[in-house]
């Protein structure tokens, strides 16, 4: 077993980061429940793809991308038509691939480039850098060092990935590969594709996640991460710039969905709990995984005491701190 370990440091700053985006988290999927994952991401897999594809130059626009998809002609590119339909082949395989296969990482390699790399699914022969329009960030390591470094980077990754949290084991992976380049063509597509597979086998909501918008609109602080981290010799400046992505990525999801939930949908959460059983307002926090007592007092407990899903113990004291709380029947 390789004794590789990725160098990269955590920080207050990313400690932080880490739990707003975990309680962020708990917050969308209290609010769009176990139906999300699929209906989520089916909303904003051509934006993702289109996002994804637009970072390395490809010319289509969103429109012309569904167009694609529809089979309605389009005007374009071959090459980029193509980039589109093998992309689109491979996001609809993303919740089905081992994340820690470096076997099923070629597959996809192969299917998402499969009319536009001659060497799909295959390690580079050549020499190649990291490019950010015509400006060289670095250069990769030399082709010959590619597999042993993906097989310890996989080893790695497999070792880790219950004792790395998921938001870390992704970021860290995401540079890693970034940085080892193995293939010719399509190393970032690959890179952002894995990390969703990665976060995605810790919590299906992320395969909902359009990360890749949140990079596309903030392209060159991507590559400026990427250029830190690879000067510095580690990953921590990337894993900086990686949360933030996701945590702005959850802001917007967040916003929109309650005025979508419904009095009956919010119900079947609390519908959950055992009958006959009074909870502390503590007890339904940690059930919820809510960090925040002002906040789960403020958008869930009041809010289900006031629609009527949650009977009080004690209804002659609403607020006693030895308050408790159980579902209506």
């Amino acid at each position: 077993m390789s004794n590789y370990k990725p160098p990269y440091s955590i920080d207050d700053a990313l400690l932080l980061l880490v739990d707003s985006i975990s309680q962020k988290l708990a917050k969308v999927d209290f609010l769009v429940g176990k139906e999300a994952p699929l209906k989520l991401r089916k909303d904003i897999q051509l934006q993702s793809l289109h996002s994804s594809l637009a970072i390395e130059a490809n010319s289509l626009s969103l429109d012309a991308v569904k167009d694609v998809v529809a089979g309605v002609p389009v005007l374009g590119p071959q090459k980029d038509i193509w980039e589109v339909k093998d992309a689109l082949a491979a996001y609809d395989l993303l919740s089905h691939v081992d994340p820690f296969s470096l076997n099923d990482f070629l597959k996809i390699h192969g299917i998402m480039t499969a009319h536009t790399v001659p060497d799909a699914g295959s390690f580079r022969h050549s020499g190649e850098g990291v490019f950010a329009g015509s400006r060289c960030i670095f250069m990769a390591p030399p082709p010959e060092r590619v597999p042993a470094l993906m097989d310890d980077l996989f080893h790695w990754l497999q070792a880790h990935q219950k004792d790395i949290h998921p938001l870390i084991l992704s970021s860290v992976f995401h540079f890693e590969m970034v940085f080892i380049h193995p293939f010719s063509d399509g190393n970032g597509r690959m890179a952002r594709y894995w990390q969703s597979a990665i976060l995605g086998a810790f919590n299906p909501l992320f395969y909902a996640f359009p990360i890749e918008n949140q990079i596309r609109a903030h392209q060159s602080q991507y590559y400026d991460a990427i250029a830190l981290s690879e000067k510095a010799g580690d990953s921590t400046a990337f894993l900086h710039f990686m949360l933030t992505m996701f945590s702005l990525t959850l802001d917007p999801i967040l916003a929109s969905q309650p005025s979508r939930r419904s009095l009956k949908n919010q119900a079947a959460w609390w519908k959950r709990l055992y009958p006959n059983r009074y909870y502390s307002a503590k007890e339904l926090q940690v059930l919820l995984k809510i960090k925040s007592p002002s906040y789960f007092r403020q958008a869930y407990l009041g809010p289900a005491v006031k629609a009527g899903h949650l009977e009080l113990f004690d209804p002659a004291s609403p607020r006693s701190p030895r308050q408790r709380y159980k579902k209506r029947d």
